[in-house]
């Protein structure tokens, strides 16, 4: 989507994109952009959109691999390591793992169950860290707004390019699930696929 390719080229854009988005609604933008679709389509665009969330996934490990951490990221982590001591690190890694665990466990019994109900379990799981950092800078949980915790994120430097784009596209596609209802059936495929790049994000937003 070209949207996200600017983004990824120029960060600083995503900034007066965000703005615009929250002055006319980021899900009246993206239904308006992405979803004058027929139904025998839904699929072709759900395995798009998750492609580009995959790939903006993919880069942010390389960059992380390579040490491509901005001044801000690298300041969290000298004072990580100043404030805790080993142990404290290993047991809320410990906790993180249990907790994902859990997850994990919750979501794919739902699979079964319920691929579409799935989909938008995960979605909420990656929704409620967004809500819990938006919150820390200074947002009302109780109200916030997805492009709203999106624009002040990005404004504060708490998230990369790389990160930004691959929560627009997954927004893109609960928006779709939600747009397509009893349209499509989704499968069980679909939802783990979704579910795998929302827990990669969720990685992410906890270390955050």
């Amino acid at each position: 989507m070209d949207i996200v390719k600017t983004i990824l080229t120029s960060w600083p854009l995503a900034i007066v994109i965000i703005v615009f988005a929250i002055r006319g609604s980021l899900k009246k933008i993206i239904e308006n952009r992405l979803f004058s679709f027929k139904v025998g389509n839904v699929e072709v665009t759900f395995d798009r959109l998750l492609q580009e969330v995959d790939e903006s996934l993919q880069d942010e490990s390389l960059e992380i691999k390579e040490g491509c951490t901005t001044n801000k990221e690298s300041k969290d982590a000298k004072e990580t390591v100043e404030t805790k001591s080993p142990q404290e690190s290993l047991a809320e890694q410990k906790k993180a793992r249990e907790l994902e665990a859990q997850e994990k466990k919750r979501i794919y019994n739902l699979i079964l169950e319920d691929p579409e109900k799935a989909i938008k379990r995960s979605w909420s799981l990656v929704y409620q860290e967004l809500k819990r950092l938006g919150e820390k800078n200074g947002l009302d949980r109780r109200i916030s707004m997805f492009d709203n915790i999106l624009y002040i994120l990005a404004r504060n430097d708490e998230i990369s390019k790389n990160t930004f784009s691959a929560l627009i596209g997954l927004y893109q596609i609960i928006v779709l699930v939600k747009t397509s209802k009893n349209r499509y059936k989704w499968t069980e495929e679909d939802a783990s696929s979704f579910y795998k790049s929302c827990r990669s994000v969720l990685r992410q937003l906890r270390n955050i």
